[in-house]
């Protein structure tokens, strides 16, 4: 519901949805590690107390699905199981849904393998945590949806790459957001004819020339003209009081004599 459709809005629009759905699930399901004095702890999950069945399960699954890729089982399933990956939190709804949907295929072949793996999966606990995350991910899948709809919609101009330009952090990735070594090019030759139209005549003809250029200053050199500096003006200083001193004497000795010749 919008606004400028005379319908009052009762949610606001967020740009990054994706990434905190991601922040959250990963902060509370991913494992993290902790640094006691000079050494790391094992991974371990945060919240794990409060329901250690549940990262049990989690920890089982991903046990299987490796042993599975190990023994070479995979090519025997009618679809491969997917290993969690820690970065993004949809591997592990992958991980568990394929795992359910192979789940009676690897009883049989673990069970002709005598292996116990599959035992430890509660199989009802497992189905509850994928219906649990669904929602985030037909959540994720719609967002991606209209980034990709507004993204067709939005018609990149020049003035959006010059802009672009002018941030060192986006110019390294304009040809990762899709534009062309022309689109560029042609931003580049753009940008440069804006700053000559906007730059002073003369500060374009130093800039040319090279004579325009950042003084490279030397601190260390400076310091010590400071202190020589300062040396000469307490010598000057010094210089100047003696001079005093020697002119006051001799005026009081010009002094005593006028007086001698005067009693004289």
């Amino acid at each position: 519901m919008h606004a400028q459709d005379g319908i009052t809005s009762y949610y606001n629009w967020s740009v990054y949805i994706n990434h905190i759905i991601a922040t959250i699930i990963t902060t509370v399901f991913a494992k993290t590690t902790k640094q006691v004095g000079d050494k790391k702890t094992a991974p371990f999950y945060r919240h794990y107390a409060y329901a250690p069945d549940l990262f049990d399960l989690i920890n089982h699954c991903k046990t299987l699905s490796t042993h599975v890729k190990q023994v070479g089982l995979q090519e025997q399933l009618d679809k491969t199981i997917k290993q969690e990956n820690m970065i993004r939190w949809n591997s592990l709804l992958k991980c568990l849904s394929n795992i359910a949907y192979a789940y009676e295929q690897l009883v049989v072949m673990l069970t002709v393998k005598k292996s116990a793996k599959i035992a430890k999966i509660d199989k009802e606990l497992m189905m509850e945590l994928i219906t649990f995350f669904q929602p985030f991910q037909e959540a994720t899948l719609a967002m991606e949806i209209i980034r990709h709809l507004i993204k067709e919609e939005f018609i990149i101009q020049q003035i959006h790459v010059i802009v672009s330009l002018l941030d060192p952090r986006i110019r390294r990735r304009l040809v990762k957001y899709g534009l062309s070594e022309e689109q560029i090019g042609k931003a580049k030759e753009n940008l440069e004819s804006l700053m000559k139209e906007h730059i002073p005549k003369q500060d374009q003809d130093d800039n040319e020339r090279g004579l325009v250029k950042k003084p490279k200053i030397n601190h260390v050199r400076g310091r010590r003209q400071l202190t020589e500096y300062n040396e000469k003006d307490d010598l000057n200083h010094s210089e100047g009081a003696t001079v005093k001193r020697i002119n006051s004497l001799d005026q009081t000795v010009i002094k005593a004599h006028t007086v001698n010749i005067e009693l004289a």
